[in-house]
C-alpha cells in the first residue's frame, strides 16, 4: 500500500474514531478521494455511501465501484482503497442521499434514473440539475448536494 492509499485511510479512521468518541450513536458517509494526476488515477474510499459517485468517459457514465461501512457505527471500518484509470478527459459526479429522493422508484431504480440523468447531462452540473428538477426555490426534502469535477 502506498503513502495515498495510507493516507486515505487514515482519514476515514480518524473521522470514525472522532464520531465513536462523541457517544452520540450518529453516523455518516463519506466519499474520499485523490487524484493523482501523472499517473492519471483516482484513488478513492467509501464509507456507506450511497449514491456512489459516477464517472463519465467518452463511453458514458458508470458508477464507481466499491463499498464500506459508514462512520460512527464500528471500531473497524474495513474500508478498501480502490483505483480508477482515468483517461484524458472525464468527469466526477458525486451527489448527496438526498438526490435520490428527487426521484421515483425503489433504490435500484432512483440510481439507475440518476445514473441516466448523470449521463444524458454528461456531468454538467447545470444540465444536470435541469434534469432532476432541482429547485432551490422552495424546501426540498433532504440534502441535495452535488459535486462536479473535471479534467480536459
Amino acid at each position: 500500500m502506498d503513502t495515498l492509499d495510507s493516507d486515505l485511510l487514515d482519514i476515514l479512521g480518524m473521522i470514525n474514531s472522532e464520531l465513536l468518541s462523541t457517544r452520540l450513536d450518529k453516523h455518516a458517509s463519506m466519499f474520499v478521494g485523490v487524484i493523482d494526476g501523472r499517473a492519471r488515477q483516482l484513488h478513492y474510499a467509501v464509507a456507506g455511501q450511497v449514491p456512489m459517485p459516477a464517472l463519465i468517459t467518452a463511453s458514458g457514465a458508470d458508477w464507481l465501484p466499491g463499498k464500506g461501512r459508514p462512520l460512527g457505527l464500528f471500531e473497524q471500518g474495513n474500508w478498501q482503497v480502490m483505483r480508477a484509470s482515468l483517461p484524458p478527459s472525464w468527469r466526477l459526479v458525486a451527489c448527496s442521499d438526498g438526490v435520490l429522493e428527487l426521484l421515483e422508484g425503489d433504490l435500484l431504480q432512483k440510481e439507475a434514473r440518476l445514473l441516466q440523468a448523470i449521463d444524458h447531462s454528461r456531468g454538467d452540473l447545470d444540465s444536470l440539475c435541469t434534469e432532476l428538477h432541482v429547485d432551490t426555490s422552495g424546501a426540498l426534502p433532504d440534502d441535495v448536494t452535488i459535486l462536479t469535477l473535471r479534467q480536459g
